[in-house]
Order: structure tokens, then sequence, then C-alpha cells
């Protein structure tokens, strides 16, 4: 799709300063565009040489960070495809370093596997992670600079996994399960500092702002109700067919104290309503509702009812709840960007990848190095306001600052648990040159696509 882009255009889409005439006519028959990752002129990274004395990475370095598989496609060179191992060896050594884990670790107990430029393409963004397979893609022209976004993905799918076995037929990531049984209390505490923060106030301003948090909130899970009925609803109903499509999407409504997030990711616990409304969307267009459309649904109706149950606490408080600008933000990417593969800008899964970037990119700024192949994108301003206001991919200031807290209990609780394994600076290469700033290969130009 972004072959309609040339020119001037691209370079406005990237700076994010269309009007809303122009924002308007960049989406071809009223869809959403995908994020465009800005483009980087060259690859850099400063840190500790795990190549030394020029040589290339090669499989028995891959192995011994307990990497499941690597795949090239046939579009890339011999001389594309050693720089591309070059780089990710180097920065997935980056990557456990300063996370503190056993370098076999980023392997993620051994399923990890790699492609490049073999298994995606320029629409499904410069690298992605498929859970079905445990694979990151890289593409030939983009996949450089976002492996920490994607290792998070990984991550994501893995800790669930580990933390809730047998709870779903297939994978589910952690960041889909706040708060239930299995997942580590500390990711349950960042995934909320991702989305709120505390502040003084007084109690009637406390009492004030949450009911209106709550109206807002109300609002928005409507809104993504509504968002999501509309996708399945049969067309070219009768009279008496609109009748009974509309009493079975009220009985939804009714129900939906009743809606949980395991009910279609554990076997056999269904949405009664919505397989009902299923039945009818069956007699009407021949086919059922598919599953996955069924889960986000019945998952609408859960965070509506959340939402619903917000309380206002009648005694005096001296704190408030407040969205994040980086919650904020996130909304705000989603009006304006088609979804990722792993889900829409807003999701939790999204905010907590995004957020991950961020704390790789200071973890390594605290030691004076940069690592560009893993966090290139971290600081990136997605579009400018019409007010002048930057949209920030990832959280900001304050608000950076709590999420990187919060990630550090992450870690260490994920290595208490045993899920990852303790590493010291001691058995890293060169730590006494830390921070000197040795500079290590180029790369040509890369473009990228939406992550």
């Amino acid at each position: 799709m972004d072959n309609a882009y040339h020119g001037a255009n691209k370079v406005k889409e990237a700076q994010g300063i269309y009007s809303t005439e122009e924002e308007q006519a960049r989406k071809p028959w009223g869809r959403k565009m995908q994020y465009q990752v800005p483009k980087l002129s060259s690859v850099s990274r400063t840190g500790p040489d795990y190549l030394p004395g020029g040589r290339h990475a090669d499989e028995d370095d891959f192995k011994s960070l307990g990497i499941r598989g690597v795949e090239f496609g046939a579009c890339l060179s011999d001389e594309e495809a050693q720089s591309f191992m070059d780089e990710c060896y180097v920065a997935f050594c980056d990557l456990a370093r300063v996370l503190g884990i056993d370098k076999k670790d980023v392997s993620l107990g051994g399923t990890l596997s790699l492609a490049f430029g073999a298994r995606g393409h320029g629409g499904s963004g410069p690298a992605t992670y498929n859970p079905k397979y445990h694979v990151i893609n890289f593409t030939k022209d983009g996949g450089a600079g976002s492996l920490a976004h994607e290792w998070a993905h990984a991550l994501d799918y893995y800790v669930g996994k580990i933390c809730r076995p047998g709870s779903g037929e297939t994978d589910y990531p952690i960041s889909g399960c706040p708060g239930m049984e299995g997942v580590p209390p500390s990711v349950t505490t960042l995934l909320r500092r991702t989305v709120s923060r505390r502040e003084a106030v007084t109690h009637e301003e406390q009492v004030s702002m949450m009911e209106e948090r709550r109206n807002q909130r109300i609002q928005k899970e409507e809104a993504s109700c509504k968002e999501m009925l509309q996708s399945i609803a049969p067309k070219n109903l009768t009279d008496e067919q609109k009748r009974r499509w509309n009493q079975a999407v009220q009985e939804v409504y009714d129900t939906r104290k009743y809606a949980d997030l395991d009910m279609y990711v554990v076997r056999h616990c269904h949405n009664w309503a919505i397989e009902e409304l299923s039945k009818l969307h069956k007699e009407i267009t021949g086919h059922v509702i598919p599953k996955d459309k069924k889960r986000r649904l019945n998952s609408a109706f859960v965070f509506l009812t959340w939402a619903e149950r917000i309380p206002i606490d009648s005694q005096e408080l001296k704190w408030r709840e407040q969205d994040t600008e980086f919650y904020t933000n996130s909304w705000e990417m989603d009006g304006r960007y088609a979804r990722t593969v792993h889900g829409r800008y807003s999701d939790n899964c999204e905010r907590l990848a995004s957020a991950f970037e961020c704390y790789v990119a200071d973890k390594l700024k605290e030691e004076g190095n940069q690592s560009q192949y893993l966090t290139a994108h971290s600081e990136d301003v997605i579009f400018v306001k019409e007010n002048g206001e930057k949209v920030y991919g990832g959280p900001m200031g304050k608000e950076r600052e709590e999420c990187n807290r919060g990630f550090d209990l992450v870690f260490w609780e994920l290595k208490e648990l045993g899920v990852l394994h303790w590493k010291g600076p001691e058995n890293i290469p060169g730590a006494a040159d830390r921070g000197k700033g040795k500079r290590v290969r180029q790369a040509s130009s890369f473009s990228g696509n939406s992550r």
C-alpha cells in the first residue's frame, strides 16, 4: 500500500505533518495505513567486542545462545546474510548483558528461532515475531532496529506458557492476563504502570476525577464492543432477522457480567450468549462466527464490565489514578494507524514491547553504550498533533522511569522463579573497557515498515 506515496509525501508521512484533508486523502477506501518506521542511515553500536579480531558470527555462536535454528531467504546474498548474523549475534549478547541474564536465556529456553528475509514481507513489518513457530523474522530491508521490540513479544508468550501452563489450546501472552492466576505480580504491576499513575488530590477532586475517568473508560469500552459487533453483523437482514439479531445482541449485553477472560482461551470455556449469537449468525449466513472473533468480542465485554465496576470510594483519599501519557498516546496511534500483527497499539502486548525497547535503550545508556540493532526506535516521534504536541511510541520522562523500575522488578522476579537465570557483570567480556565507545561495523541504509 505504501507504493501509493512518493517523494515529498513520504517525508510528510514520516514527520506526521499531514493536514486533516491530507490525512483523509492518504487513506484509500477509508482504511488506516500502517505506521512506517523511519529509515536508518546506519546501524551503529558501542560496547564490549563479542567478535574479537574482526571474525564473523557462525553457527556455533548462535548455538551458544541456544537459538534453535536460523533461516535465510533466497533474496539475500552471502554478504548480506553474514552481516545480519554478525549484527544480530552481537545485539543478543548486548541484550543478555544489560538484562543480567545468562546469554542462553535470549533463546527463551531454546525455543526461539530466527529468519532473515525468509518469512515476512514489507507489509508485515521490518521484524515480526510468530508465536506459532516461535520465530523472529527480519525483513531484508528493515529488520535492524526492532530486535528488542520483537524479543519482548517472544518473552511475553514464553512467560505466559511457563507461568500459566495448560491455560489454553494455544500459547497466550502473559500481558493478556494481568492479575490472573499464575501471572507474576510484578508483571501485573508493570502493566498498570503503563496505563495509570497516581497524583495527590483532595477527596472532592478524587471523587470527581474517578467518576469522570470511569465514564470515559466505559465510553471507550462501549465503542470497542460496538465496533466488534459491527464487524460480525450479517448484511441485508430482513425485518424479522434484524429483530432476532438485535435481541441476541442485547442478550450479550445483559449477561456481560458473566464474561471472563479465560473464555475461548481455556478449553471448553465459552460465553453462552455469544454462542447463541453465533448460532443465529450461522442460521442467517450459513457459517458461525470465527473463534478468534468470539474471543475478542468476549474480551471486549469483559473490559466493559471492568470499566463499569471501577469503584467510587467514599473515604477520603489523597491520591488519584490518571491515564498516563503513554496510554493516551497509544490510543492516538490507534486512531491514526492500522493495528500491528500482534494487536492494537493500545493493547497490553504492544505497550509492553514498546516500553521494553525503551528500558533496554536506557540500560545501554547507563553503561555509556548504544546498540541500534536492538533499540533504534526507542525514542521515535510517531507524529505531531495539530497543537504541536509530539506523540512518542514509548513512555517518556517520569513515566519512562516508572516503567523502567517496573521492568527491574519483573526481571528480578523472573530470575527468582527460574524462568530466566542470573548472570553477573564479572562474566562480561571487556567489562573494564565498558563505555569507552568502541565503534563497530556500519551497515548500509535500512528502510522500515510497521512494527
